[in-house]
């Protein structure tokens, strides 16, 4: 994920543009549908870009919205 919304992603991860962080969660929600399995997330924390309260409450809104459990590994990594 690195990032809990476009704006953070599309800085970090120019894959966001082809496949926005609904577009994303959507598909998980599809995949979880088909097949019952756990997603595993994880996140890099880069200092001063992703690693804000702010951040972390909506990273954590948007995945509590998904019907399954999930799995998030986070690492911290300094800019």
């Amino acid at each position: 994920l690195h990032g809990p919304n476009d704006e953070i992603r599309n800085r970090i991860m120019p894959v966001n543009k082809a496949y926005d962080i609904d577009t994303l969660l959507d598909a998980c929600r599809r995949y979880y549908a088909a097949t019952s399995r756990r997603i595993h997330f994880e996140y890099a924390m880069i200092d001063g870009v992703n690693d804000t309260p702010e951040a972390a409450k909506l990273l954590l809104k948007r995945l509590l919205r998904l019907p399954q459990k999930q799995c998030l590994s986070v690492q911290a990594q300094k800019s």
